[in-house]
């Protein structure tokens, strides 16, 4: 609910990046990391503790009872907007967005992933190219490639723990690289492997490996596949996973930003990447402080 009582004599305005959009009460609204306010890491001011705003509609919409179309604000997006509550900015609202440039090889992607219908109608995403190769990647089972590849893409042990926990969540505790779940994408598309990629997705990763001449099964392919993806399409997940110092918040990015599966597997998700962080990285895992 917004304050009554605001009058708009000490008005203040905000420019912030759009961090999550699944809005419990499907009103729209946003969560915003704002410039300035918040701190960038998610140590400092985890997601969860971000205020919810909300979006300016036009006038050609209904504007109650959910008429009309309603905010499509993604992940990433820069936007502008002022605070309800005035200097004790807790409300924000958002009135517009600023438009970013992106590279010539880049096409923003659903952020939501692939249990999210609210990004249904947007279509699929345009594969643009990309390079790859084959990898001599050490360690025996995929997990463990797949934990040392991470690391040698700039990840923090934590970071790639996080990553590798929900992959095995996703394609079962061996990452199954031809893993396959049938009907399982929103538009009744096949969800396939170790990250249970389905719809445009899906088909953006055959044609990565057609385009490199590499086996589509293979875990090479799809680690640089997953890699292709947060330099292009999925940048700000890529951008949000850099900032975490704990296996349980980089576990939670990837989970809420990359994955996006129904709720209720984020324990499982956790209880793996903390074993693979004790596996791989020989080291017992000390919880930080609220961990």
């Amino acid at each position: 609910m917004q304050p009554h009582d605001f009058y708009g004599d000490t008005m203040r305005w905000f420019v912030g990046t759009v961090e999550d959009n699944l809005d419990p009460l499907k009103l729209g609204r946003v969560r915003v990391r704002i410039q300035g306010l918040h701190s960038e890491s998610l140590s400092d001011i985890p997601l969860k503790d971000l205020p919810w705003a909300q979006v300016i509609l036009p006038t050609t919409e209904g504007g109650i009872s959910g008429i009309g179309k309603m905010p499509r604000l993604q992940p990433g997006a820069l936007v502008v907007g002022f605070f309800t509550d005035g200097l004790n900015s807790q409300n924000p609202l958002v009135i517009g967005s600023i438009p970013t440039l992106e590279s010539e090889m880049t096409k923003l992607n659903k952020p939501q992933g692939y249990d999210d219908a609210f990004f249904d109608n947007f279509g699929p995403d345009e594969y643009l190219g990309g390079e790859a190769k084959s990898l001599d990647i050490p360690g025996g089972s995929n997990p463990e490639k797949a934990y040392y590849y991470f690391l040698t893409q700039q990840f923090t042990s934590e970071q790639s723990a996080g990553i590798v926990g929900n992959l095995m969540v996703e394609s079962t505790q061996s990452m199954d690289t031809s893993a396959v779940n049938k009907g399982d994408g929103k538009d009744g598309s096949d969800s396939i492997g170790i990250a249970q990629w389905n719809s445009g997705r899906a088909d953006n990763l055959r044609k990565f490996a057609i385009d490199n001449g590499l086996v589509l099964s293979n875990l090479d392919t799809q680690l640089q596949f997953i890699m292709w993806e947060l330099k292009n399409t999925h940048k700000y997940v890529h951008t949000q996973m850099l900032t975490t110092k704990t296996i349980k918040d980089a576990a939670w990015v990837w989970e809420r930003k990359y994955e996006v599966p129904k709720l209720g597997s984020a324990p499982e998700r956790y209880r793996l990447a903390k074993e693979v962080y004790a596996t791989y990285n020989k080291t017992e895992y000390t919880p930080a402080a609220g961990e």
